[in-house]
């Protein structure tokens, strides 16, 4: 989720670090101040037609951020609201920063449905369910077992005295 908010273009504050380039890795503070170290992420969307926009989200060694579409450097408005066009020829906004400012659930809620799992969240639901259904039914099972194994071993003991 770190990696996916980064390339979307959430603020550092909401991050795991204080500063941008606290998510570079580094062996040590030497290590991360040393110049040069830069970090990214690349986001590949598929477009309806099939067509892939590459979006990169890049921590330049000073802390802040370079924006990339399909490899080309983008100013930050650029990188925020690109225009996608969709296979009826209509064009749609990708708002980059109201998907950055979700928190993570959501986030979470927005990916499930750009994935299509949201669709089979019924399905699932009804699985577990009928799973739990399955588990309270066996435990019954196994206790009316246990009480008849019980009951079993009392009259033999009966029996023997």
């Amino acid at each position: 989720m770190d990696a996916i908010s980064f390339v979307l273009g959430v603020r550092s504050a909401h991050l795991r670090g204080a500063q941008l380039k606290d998510l570079i890795y580094a062996l040590d503070d030497r290590d991360k101040e040393a110049k040069g170290r830069r970090a990214s992420v690349r986001l590949v969307y598929r477009q309806p037609n099939q067509e892939e926009l590459h979006f990169t989200r890049t921590i330049t060694g000073a802390g802040g951020s370079e924006y990339r579409i399909d490899g080309r450097l983008v100013s930050w408005d650029d990188y925020n609201g690109l225009f996608v066009a969709t296979d009826d020829g209509h064009c749609r906004v990708i708002d980059v920063e109201s998907i950055a400012s979700k928190n993570l659930k959501e986030l979470t809620a927005l990916l499930e449905q750009i994935s299509g799992s949201d669709e089979l969240r019924r399905e699932y639901d009804e699985l577990e369910e009928q799973k739990k259904r399955t588990i309270v039914m066996e435990r019954k099972q196994k206790k009316a077992q246990k009480e008849e194994a019980e009951k079993h071993l009392r009259l033999q003991q009966d029996l023997v005295c």
